[in-house]
């Protein structure tokens, strides 16, 4: 069958139609016009995606009080032990303080908490910019994070606050792992997800920067998109003309 193409201009963008059995553009990242046809929410995760984040820096810090096996807990895409019962909201925070003292039996709460918000490196100038660029085409942000009562309020206060905002400015709604009861990629996790914020997965991009987070939101009709950690994706969200 013979592949008719038609352009349809707007004043900001250019739009493409494709009459073809199947589109020769792939729907689980963007459209190649840099908008999201068919896209209402954006569902961000923290941690690679927004904030930049350093395993080895937190690794440094827990074996400078001690904590010689730190290794064995902490991954890159998710954790183990009492940092895993952290996030998953299974333990308190105090609770943890006391288990990580079973290694580091000196430690203070400050000590601890200290070391483990060394996982944390910066923040983009641009991202939060780009967050703001997308409210104001109308699209409805949000977060899903695998975080803790830990690291969470130390973001928050250390690169969400400016200009008299929070971070309640930047996200419609925070959908955070220790509250929720279970961290990704358990399909429970985006259960709640959708239960709570009422949005239909298929009209909802998922940036994350674990292939098995994106895996299992993909399960739900989720469409997705692979963030590399630390990198600058903002361009994906940027209007482009396309030669046919």
């Amino acid at each position: 069958m013979s592949n008719f193409y038609t352009l349809f201009f707007s004043y900001d963008n250019v739009y493409i139609k494709i009459q073809k059995e199947k589109s020769i553009f792939d729907p689980k990242i963007i459209n190649n016009n840099g908008y999201m046809r068919g896209i209402k929410n954006i569902l961000f995760d923290m941690g690679g995606v927004l904030i930049d984040i350093e395993r080895q820096s937190c690794v440094d810090a827990f074996l400078k009080l001690g904590f010689s096996n730190i290794d064995q807990y902490l991954g890159d895409y998710g954790q183990k032990g009492a940092f895993l019962q952290l996030e998953e909201g299974s333990i308190s925070e105090n609770q943890f303080y006391e288990l990580i003292r079973d290694e580091i039996p000196e430690a203070t709460n400050e000590e601890i908490a200290h070391a483990f918000t060394c996982f944390i490196t910066g923040m983009p100038e641009n991202k939060l910019q780009m967050i703001e660029d997308l409210k104001s085409q109308g699209y409805r942000v949000m977060l899903l994070s695998n975080t803790n009562p830990i690291i969470f309020p130390f973001v928050c206060d250390k690169y969400f606050k400016s200009d008299g905002k929070d971070v309640n400015h930047y996200f419609e709604k925070l959908f955070l792992s220790y509250e929720l009861g279970s961290t990704k990629p358990d399909p429970n996790i985006f259960r709640e997800l959708i239960k709570r914020s009422g949005i239909m997965p298929e009209e909802t991009l998922f940036i994350d920067d674990s292939q098995d987070n994106l895996d299992a939101a993909a399960q739900f009709g989720f469409e997705t998109y692979l963030a590399k950690q630390g990198a600058d994706f903002s361009d994906i969200f940027i209007p482009k003309v396309i030669n046919v």
